[in-house]
């Protein structure tokens, strides 16, 4: 085993530790070791400053890593969802059919009470139902935000 092999060993458990002393003692010594073979003209293994800047992981720049990892996100999906034609249609029959008041405490929409289209089951844990009618009821807002998406209580 060369010398190199020995200290990119320790190196490797020195940055896997949690203990950030013993992180630093080994990207110091790699360093030293880069330092000293670049002093006395010996070459470097392909990779070896790499591996020091980067604790003994080699990451991707920025740029390719933001380039790989998809955008669309559950949250994202579901914005996308509610800025879409199909679910203002539903919703606004959803409306008209509740006659604009609150199914849980009978509240009217309008001045300072604001009405919400509520999904039974959430979202989160029943996406193909977001379209059916069946799941939808209207909540006010304070209504709505105790229900959350913890309860599938139908209020209708």
């Amino acid at each position: 085993m060369s010398r190199w092999s020995r200290i990119a060993d320790c190196a490797a458990e020195g940055f896997a530790s949690r203990n950030k002393a013993q992180r630093r003692k080994a990207r110091a010594h790699l360093l030293a070791e880069i330092a000293r073979r670049l002093a006395g003209g010996l070459p470097l293994p392909p990779g070896a400053i790499e591996y020091a800047r980067t604790g003994g992981m080699a990451k991707p720049p920025k740029s390719e890593a933001r380039a790989k990892r998809p955008k669309r996100t559950r949250q994202s999906r579901s914005n996308a969802f509610y800025r879409s034609p199909e679910w203002r249609q539903i919703r606004y029959g959803a409306l008209e059919k509740a006659k604009g008041q609150c199914q849980c405490c009978g509240a009217r929409g309008g001045g300072d009470t604001v009405l919400h289209v509520d999904h039974i089951e959430p979202l989160s844990k029943a996406w193909h139902r977001r379209l059916d009618p069946a799941n939808l009821q209207v909540l006010c807002q304070t209504c709505n935000e105790g229900k959350g998406n913890r309860f599938s209580t139908d209020w209708r």
